[in-house]
């Protein structure tokens, strides 16, 4: 991760990255993380990976105002991350898309309180 971090890094054209399914863990999403706010990206997908609360914590702390989409769907996010979620919903300004179905915390009452927070800030889709 730490190559791929310093490659978003240097390369601010770079918009987009599909890093559905490359196993990366929380450490790898902690590495990514430390280069995320130098970026430029406009979508980062996550899906498929094994990416749990450490991880996310570590990811939404460090979004650049640019990211407009979001994907952490079928990681390992748990219903303890609910408050990073939804701190980060009330911080973050830019964010249009945000998934993050297929995760263990989709109970109906936690989704329902992230699907307020967004729509409270003018995100036009949570999955």
């Amino acid at each position: 991760m730490e190559y791929i971090g310093r490659f978003i890094q240097k390369n601010p054209i770079l918009k987009q990255i599909d890093l559905h399914g490359c196993e990366i863990d929380d450490d790898g999403a902690i590495h990514l993380a430390k280069y995320l706010p130098a970026c430029n990206l406009e979508s980062l997908e996550l899906s498929q990976n094994s990416i749990s609360d450490r991880g996310c914590a570590s990811l939404l702390s460090s979004i650049p105002s640019t990211l407009l989409n979001l994907s952490l769907r079928g990681n390992q996010v748990t219903k303890s991350s609910l408050q990073t979620i939804l701190t980060f919903l009330d911080v973050n300004q830019t964010l249009k898309n945000l998934t993050i179905r297929n995760n263990p915390i989709l109970e109906e009452t936690i989704y329902e309180k992230i699907y307020e927070a967004a729509k409270q800030n003018n995100i036009c889709e949570i999955g």
